[in-house]
């Protein structure tokens, strides 16, 4: 998500306010999609209950990146930044022999490839 972290004041001038902590900001969005997925009932209430209980939410946040109000390009950048695709399709190739789609990237320092293999499996695959 992309939002000001401000108001615009009455004669149409902008106020920044202070950085929120991450922390306030991770454990609102946890709440609010755990809500959401309760209200739309693709979660029990007792499941959300114990999801919040985890130590550990699975969510997080980051909000350190602040692009001043003049900066036009800076919008720009951090919002095309935001719009790319966390995987790059180029680097799928999908194997019908196999049925798996294989991801080639860098070279990853700790499996020592560069590559990773998936298994494919179609709507129809699942019914």
């Amino acid at each position: 998500m992309l939002a000001a972290d401000g108001a615009f004041l009455a004669d149409g001038r902008f106020a920044a306010l202070p950085p929120v902590p991450w922390t306030l900001l991770a454990e609102g969005f946890r709440r609010a999609v755990l809500d959401f997925l309760v209200k739309n009932e693709a979660l029990a209430d007792e499941l959300r209950k114990r999801m919040l209980a985890w130590r550990h939410s699975g969510f997080s946040v980051h909000n350190a990146v602040r692009v001043p109000a003049e900066d036009a390009e800076g919008r720009k950048k951090l919002a095309g930044y935001m719009l790319r695709a966390p995987m790059s399709l180029e680097k799928m190739t999908y194997d019908a022999a196999t049925g798996t789609v294989i991801y080639r990237s860098k070279m990853h320092a700790g499996l020592k490839r560069n590559f990773q293999v998936f298994p494919f499996k179609t709507p129809r695959d699942a019914a």
